[in-house]
């Protein structure tokens, strides 16, 4: 053999035996660290009431699918061929054994939408809560609004009046929903009987002067 190498003894039958492996080591070798699966978000159910009639909702969670036939699939009572949806510039319209059809295909929890049903009936929508804070622009004129939040926010909170995020608010700026409104004053903040946002509404917004702002988180 070539130098410098050393072959194992061989065996009768023409093999090698391998040369001992020693004793074994006194202790285990360690066990290597568990590495936990990634994290996702944690989901919520949102639930809305939709009257015999109008309703102005928004939704303050996201799913993987958004479309109008899965937001609208666990109603308590079914839409029917009456029944349909509008955002500021589009609608869809429910029929039996097809589903919605129209230029409205899915929804964002960036604005509002008006949703007419024959009956009354629940919604429920399971999603990841809305990531703030939640960038908008609003133009001059009405504005679809949302409620991007989980509980019930304060106007000043939701839309504040001073800070880098602030529109420049003007006298007789105003939100109102389906049953309340409040104006802005300049110098004083809003004023009337909407002081707060609810979760699962929907609300239209007056701006004498568009801008960009941002839902900030609580």
């Amino acid at each position: 053999c070539a130098r410098g190498w050393a072959l194992a003894p061989l065996m009768a039958n023409g093999d090698y035996s391998p040369p001992p492996l020693g004793p074994p080591p006194s202790t285990p070798p360690p066990t290597p660290p568990t590495i936990p699966p990634p994290s996702s978000p944690s989901t919520v159910t949102m639930t809305v009431r939709l009257n015999s009639g109008w309703t102005w909702i928004s939704l303050n969670v996201e799913a993987e699918d958004m479309t109008l036939n899965a937001i609208f699939a666990s109603l308590t009572n079914p839409m029917g061929s009456q029944d349909y949806v509008k955002s500021q510039d589009a609608f869809a319209q429910f029929y039996e054994g097809f589903g919605f059809f129209g230029s409205l295909n899915s929804v964002v929890a960036t604005t509002m939408y008006k949703v007419r049903k024959e009956a009354v009936s629940t919604l429920s929508f399971v999603g990841t809560p809305v990531a703030l804070p939640m960038a908008m622009t609003f133009s001059e004129g009405w504005n679809y609004c949302p409620c991007p939040y989980q509980t019930e926010t304060a106007l000043a909170q939701a839309f504040p009046t001073t800070g880098s995020s602030a529109l420049s608010w003007t006298t007789s700026d105003l939100l109102k929903s389906q049953m309340s409104f409040s104006t802005y004053y300049e110098g004083y903040g809003w004023f009337g009987n909407l002081r707060n946002i609810l979760p699962g509404e929907g609300y239209k917004l007056k701006l004498a002067a568009g801008g960009t702002t941002a839902f900030p988180p609580l």
